[in-house]
């Protein structure tokens, strides 16, 4: 009697065993990355920051210079971006609404000027609470700089 032996697999089989799975994997999971990189490409350039200039807030890249000795750059609040402003007052500006609440805020610098704002808040670059406009800061401040 021959003794035959019988492979265990079949030869065509054997060569069938390259690693589709794996590859496929490996695949599928780069173009995931590819993806995730491409949708958030803005991040990587996106002005996340926002800085004092002037009289407004305005959006900056968080590593973007800031050649300011005063400003500097902060989280971006969309909301201060839009509405918050400095304001220059005179007699003809509506302090209060119809309720008597008022519709400007101030902080007075160390050199004794009051700077004016349109909303509550912190004043930009020295972080101090902003108060709301008085009839008596309005007739010292406003009103006799003016005459």
């Amino acid at each position: 009697m021959i003794d035959t032996v019988v492979p265990d697999e079949d030869p065509i089989k054997n060569q069938r065993k390259f690693p589709f799975k794996k590859i496929g994997i490996v695949g599928i999971l780069s173009i995931l990355i590819l993806i995730s990189v491409f949708m958030n490409i803005k991040s990587f350039t996106a002005k996340d920051c926002m800085v004092w200039k002037e009289e407004k807030y305005v959006a900056v890249d968080c590593k973007e210079k800031i050649n300011s000795f005063a400003a500097t750059a902060v989280p971006k609040e969309d909301q201060l971006i839009k509405d918050f402003r400095k304001l220059k007052v005179d007699t003809k500006t509506s302090f209060f609404d119809k309720k008597g609440n008022p519709k400007i805020w101030y902080i007075k610098n160390p050199n004794g000027t009051l700077e004016f704002y349109n909303q509550p808040g912190l004043q930009p670059e020295t972080g101090k609470t902003l108060r709301p406009i008085t009839r008596y800061i309005i007739q010292e401040y406003v009103l006799n700089e003016n005459k």
